[in-house]
């Protein structure tokens, strides 16, 4: 079963949307406090089963209620739990959704798994070649470095690694070379020209400080760890390169976020419990991939906080 959490301050405490209360806003309010601040009910997504919890109260309300506004989500939560949900989709922001009682669905292997069709999108709106791109991996110790790696190695003639840990990557960039003839360029001074030259950069890690002004223009920085803080920064800081966290698929004209088709992976396939569990196996990832393109899920687009984005 999954989860996923909507915000929903309109009043509507009930699943069917025809159902209206006539209450004063103001005892509506105090009801939804104090006795219904949210509701259960039954949903699908993608073909697994689950459940939608609707908040009744906005962030702002939860931020100011602090302690008491923690409880209520905490028991929202433990109610899901109970009701046998695994995984949980989170509303946009995720403010105020604690880590501790389920997992939370935050799309980062989906991205993972679907890099190439993002690089390949990115490209070919802005009407360049694969072959003459180059591209940096941003290192953050992590399931998502490898997965990313073994995705890109076998399309791409320049590939770079930004990272602390090169002992690392000795036996990987050997084999690598071995496969394909690739020789991938190891480095860990973010103002090194590989990062000055890369079209593409992927962030993996949340590190990436004072690089803002390191990256060429009309690069495009995706940043599949979704560093918030580093993210806002750079996006006040350069508008003259494309900036995305996530991605977009679709299925018969319906799009759907990398959380959402992520969570409905989760609770339906292994092979995805064990990447979401940070345990990289390269055939689990090949078995995931195949196992999203069987349920014709395409590339769609990008977005950025949670709004969609064009290059």
């Amino acid at each position: 079963m999954l989860g996923i959490i909507t915000y929903d301050c309109q009043g509507n405490l009930s699943c069917k949307k025809t159902e209206k209360s006539f209450l004063p806003s103001k005892v509506m309010h105090f009801y939804i406090e104090h006795f219904r601040p949210y509701t259960i009910c039954e949903t699908e997504l993608l073909g697994a089963k689950g459940y939608h919890a609707k908040i009744h109260l906005s962030e702002e309300q939860l931020q100011k209620k602090e302690l008491k506004g923690q409880k209520i989500i905490e028991k929202m939560l433990k109610n899901l739990e109970e009701l046998g949900v695994q995984i949980v989709v989170p509303p946009p922001k995720q403010g105020n959704i604690p880590t501790g009682i389920l997992p939370i669905s935050n799309g980062k292997i989906v991205k993972g798994l679907y890099v190439m069709e993002a690089i390949t999108k990115f490209l070919t709106l802005q009407k360049k070649d694969l072959k003459d791109a180059r591209i940096v991996l941003v290192d953050g110790g992590n399931v998502l470095t490898h997965l990313i790696l073994d995705r890109v190695y076998p399309n791409v003639n320049f590939l770079s690694i930004l990272t602390d840990r090169q002992e690392d990557f000795e036996k990987k960039i050997q084999a690598i070379y071995e496969d394909c003839g690739l020789n991938v360029y190891l480095f860990s001074n973010g103002k090194n020209t590989a990062m000055a030259e890369a079209d593409i950069i992927l962030n993996c890690g949340c590190e990436m400080e004072n690089y803002d002004y390191t990256i060429k223009p009309q690069a495009f920085y995706f940043d599949i760890a979704q560093n918030r803080r580093k993210l806002q920064r750079l996006m006040l800081r350069r508008d003259d390169i494309f900036i995305a966290d996530g991605i977009l698929l679709q299925k018969e004209k319906k799009p759907y976020t990398d959380k959402e088709v992520e969570a409905a992976a989760y609770v339906s396939k292994n092979e995805f419990k064990t990447l979401v569990s940070s345990a990289y196996d390269l055939q689990e990832a090949l078995s995931a991939k195949h196992s999203l393109d069987t349920q014709a899920l395409k590339f769609l687009g990008f977005t950025c906080l949670e709004k969609r984005v064009r290059p």
